[in-house]
């Protein structure tokens, strides 16, 4: 009885029939972890007496393992119970087990054991959980509303057939739909005993009704209550790979253990395969900075002696952390400012979450596409764009802005011409010019481009001066087609006959 006072756990302690009672507390890896798989496969012949069938199973002690299953009952045409879908865990295509018991009038009927199992290289006067999840899945209307309702018994013994523990779950209750309920015994193992044997069963009474929905038959290790920090903290940690402060978990436990000793483990798999850390035995531990990558962390306590047994030690919850990588930022980067004008400075990463902008004259923006306007020498110096992302991530790019003298295009904006017509293009101010697209210019390079356009076309000419401070405009031409007229193919008509004439004219604004 020590133990159950100690971890603070309703346990049947002694031998002998009870209801089922469950471990509070920290529990260890499972020992045997029955899932049913994620195909339909029966269960082998040792493990349990039942008739394995593919479908509903109408026969009496019969099961079938499923994901989804409806349209059955205690007969083919009763089609009274629920439809099962999915596992109790949900797993993608997890199964589980559907057992039939009922028995009729001059059958033979031994114990219908569901599950039985071997458990070896556990460890004497340490705590134990057997259980399972349950369900009935038998509806109000089964056996005309009076089902007979299932009574599991979970029973633990040695290997010699001494029993250890045994407890029953009472008649599970018919209830709207497939309702998962958890049920087992904890049990102390006793002196010198290091394996067992562990038997779900069930002996029903001769009538109609005893079906059982079950999945997730496990045995584990419980004890005291194990609880992991990092940080003071019990959530995911997500950081950014710049993060300033350390990584720290710390743990605790409750009394329990006679000579505790404590293990850090890791898991590079989230949670699915952990390997002890060598020499992490304490309840700190302060984890080496890096710069990528999710490691699981956790820690185990046991006995000292039992230590290095993975069945016979108890977790804490486990810790998930992650380091992200820091987004690319740009290199330091120069940018002309030319006086008069705005300029737009280079836009923030879209993935950012806040933008933040500083600069000389009182410059600030939060905007990702940030303008100075009518820059002036004042606005002369270094501009520093701060982007904030997800994880705490930040990045700190500089622009060095330098404003020199602008200039200023002067050109027509509109021309019109007739179709084969040449026409000279104006524009004016202080630089080179650049004409563009340079289809039909005589040059692209030049202020007074000559042009023969066949269509219309727009064009744009951008102006730069010599200290890289640039003016544009749009020009658009419209090419005029000639008038053309025309009256058609030839008739010829008897005198007093009627024909109509197809002529057309074609051109640009015909009258």
């Amino acid at each position: 009885m020590k133990d159950c006072l100690l971890f603070l756990i309703s346990i049947l302690c002694i031998s002998g029939i009870s209801t089922a009672q469950l471990c509070t507390g920290s529990k260890g890896d499972p020992i045997i972890n029955i899932t049913f798989g994620t195909t339909q496969q029966p269960i082998s012949t040792s493990k349990t007496n039942l008739t394995y069938v593919r479908s509903c199973p109408y026969d009496t002690s019969s099961y079938t393992i499923q994901n989804l299953i409806f349209g059955c009952g205690e007969t083919p045409s009763a089609k009274s119970w629920h439809m099962l879908a999915g596992d109790h865990t949900k797993d993608l295509n997890g199964q589980y087990m559907l057992v039939n018991a009922s028995w009729a009038q001059g059958v033979t009927h031994p114990l219908q054991v569901i599950y039985r199992d071997t458990a070896t290289g556990l460890c004497s006067n340490t705590t134990y959980e057997f259980s399972a999840w349950l369900a009935n899945p038998m509806s109000n209307l089964a056996c005309d509303g009076k089902p007979l309702l299932t009574n599991i018994r979970f029973t633990v013994t040695s290997l010699k057939g001494d029993t250890i523990a045994t407890a029953t779950t009472g008649p599970l209750p018919v209830r709207d739909g497939k309702i998962w309920q958890k049920n087992g015994v904890a049990f102390s193992l006793p002196s010198n005993v290091d394996a067992l044997v562990v038997t779900v069963s069930m002996d029903p009474e001769r009538g109609c009704g005893n079906a059982i929905v079950v999945d997730d038959i496990t045995l584990v290790m419980c004890g005291p209550s194990v609880m992991a920090t990092l940080d003071d903290k019990t959530e995911p940690a997500n950081v950014c790979a710049d993060y300033k402060d350390p990584f720290l978990l710390k743990a605790s436990y409750s009394p329990g253990f006679n000579d505790p000793m404590v293990q850090w483990q890791s898991s590079l798999d989230s949670g699915k395969k952990w390997s002890d850390m060598p020499g992490i035995n304490t309840t700190s531990y302060k984890i080496p900075r890096r710069t990528s990558g999710t490691i699981v962390y956790r820690m185990a306590v046991a006995e000292r002696a039992n230590i290095s047994s993975l069945n016979c030690r108890v977790v804490s919850n486990p810790i998930y952390t992650e380091i992200h990588p820091v987004p690319p930022h740009n290199p330091p980067k120069n940018v002309i400012g030319c006086i008069s004008k705005d300029l737009r400075l280079p836009e923030a990463n879209l993935t950012s979450l806040k933008n933040e902008w500083s600069g000389p004259n009182g410059f600030s923006s939060t905007d990702p596409k940030a303008i100075v306007s009518n820059i002036s020498s004042a606005d002369t110096g270094m501009y520093l764009l701060k982007q904030v992302y997800y994880f705490g991530c930040t990045t700190l790019d500089t622009f060095n802005l330098k404003v020199f003298p602008s200039t200023t295009i002067s050109t027509r904006t509109l021309y019109g011409v007739c179709q084969g017509q040449t026409i000279q293009l104006s524009a004016s101010g202080t630089g080179t010019f650049k004409w563009t697209p340079a289809t039909g210019l005589s040059s692209d390079v030049v202020a007074n481009p000559v042009i023969t356009p066949k269509d219309s076309a727009m064009y744009k000419v951008v102006v730069t001066n010599n200290f890289g401070c640039k003016d544009s405009a749009d020009v658009t031409i419209n090419v005029f087609r000639k008038p053309v007229a025309a009256a058609g193919i030839e008739h010829t008509i008897v005198a007093g006959d009627t024909v109509k004439l197809m002529g057309f004219t074609g051109g640009t604004a015909i009258i």
